[in-house]
């Protein structure tokens, strides 16, 4: 039960999307309850316009929920032991675990719609 209430008062205080890395990917998913990764690179057009949409569902889920953005450029290797073979790619964690992936441009709704499926 502690351990649960460090988690959720660990995640009130995130603020921005987590910038995620090779080295650090596997430990940041499994240290929070659920987190949504956004899978990106900067030449990306979807990409940037998925951007605001994907800050703002961090801002909307704040305490419940924590955003991490990947760019697979810069960090190819998670992005092939996931198989991430279009861009934007989003996949919720829950508990380290992928429970959920949606791949390519979509709405706010169409994200709101994965991430209350899976809150708790």
């Amino acid at each position: 039960l502690q351990r649960l209430l460090d988690e959720k008062e660990l995640m009130k205080n995130i603020k921005e999307p987590l910038n995620l890395d090779d080295a650090t990917f596997f430990q940041n998913v499994s240290k929070f309850p659920i987190v949504l990764v956004d899978f990106w690179a900067p030449w990306c057009g979807p990409c940037r316009m998925m951007a605001p949409i994907i800050d703002q569902t961090g801002k909307d889920y704040q305490g419940k929920l924590v955003v991490g953005k990947l760019n697979v450029e810069e960090n190819p290797l998670v992005a092939r032991q996931l198989a991430i073979s279009s861009i934007p790619t989003l996949i919720l964690f829950k508990k380290g675990m992928a429970v959920s992936t949606i791949v390519g441009s979509v709405s706010k709704n169409r994200i709101d719609e994965m991430v209350k499926m899976h809150l708790e």
